[in-house]
């Protein structure tokens, strides 16, 4: 890892202004549209989750809300002492003995992660989670959309993301890892998930404008390929 890597993973915490009082804390829209995407891709049951890179621990609640004993990897040690000191079991790496044995994870997140690893490391990141997935088990991140004209703000706001992922390099990783790639969609609008119906209506009504004018530029940019053009993409391996 380069010098400027470790000098901004060593404050992203603080960048992020994640702290004890915030930590596992999603807003309402944000904590349904992660337990919608759970519950739209997770097929099968099982006892153990996987929350790869936990940040600020969103996740991890929502996982453990969801009924799975739920695990945190995360580098960054202040972030691993607070979600201790809130009962969440850590570790530092996908290689920690504490993790659960090989073929018995049923769904492994890695939300805003894995555009931080070089390809490299997201090569090795994609085996080891092959060898702990169950089979039908599933790996489902989000990451700024390489395939979209409309991503660099999402990809650049960050000096320590490396990685521009779009369908084709997602499809690849997971295949070079014996996973398939089953979906690749649009992380959903959080407007659509609002409790106020004024602003869940202005939120579906975007979403359809999206759709046409994302429809309409896919074929101006990529011919007759069906293209997400979102911002930020939601991809989804399935261990066969």
């Amino acid at each position: 890892m380069s010098d400027y890597h470790e000098s901004a993973y060593a404050i992203y915490h603080e960048w992020k202004d994640w702290s004890v009082e915030s930590f596992g804390v999603a807003s309402q829209e944000l904590d349904a549209a992660y337990k919608a995407l759970l519950r739209k891709h997770v097929q099968i049951e099982g006892r153990y989750a996987i929350d790869f890179g936990f940040g600020n621990g969103e996740m991890l609640t929502i996982l453990r809300a969801t009924g799975f004993q739920s695990i945190g990897i995360e580098l960054n040690p202040v972030l691993c002492e607070i979600a201790s000191s809130k009962g969440y079991e850590t570790v530092g790496s996908l290689t920690d003995d504490r993790l659960p044995c090989s073929c018995s994870v049923t769904v492994i997140t890695a939300f805003h992660v894995l555009e931080h690893l070089d390809k490299d490391t997201l090569r090795q990141t994609f085996a080891r989670f092959a060898i702990l997935l169950k089979r039908g088990g599933i790996v489902i991140a989000a990451f700024p959309n390489g395939d979209s004209p409309f991503a660099a703000s999402a990809f650049n706001g960050d000096i320590t993301h490396v990685t521009c992922i779009g369908s084709s390099m997602a499809d690849q990783v997971g295949s070079m890892s014996g996973l398939k790639l089953t979906s690749f969609h649009a992380f959903p609008a959080l407007t659509t998930y609002s409790l106020r119906p004024l602003v869940r209506l202005k939120g579906l009504l975007r979403c359809y404008a999206e759709q046409i004018i994302s429809g309409l530029l896919s074929r101006v940019y990529y011919g007759n390929a069906d293209k997400v053009l979102s911002p930020v993409a939601v991809a989804v391996w399935t261990k066969a």
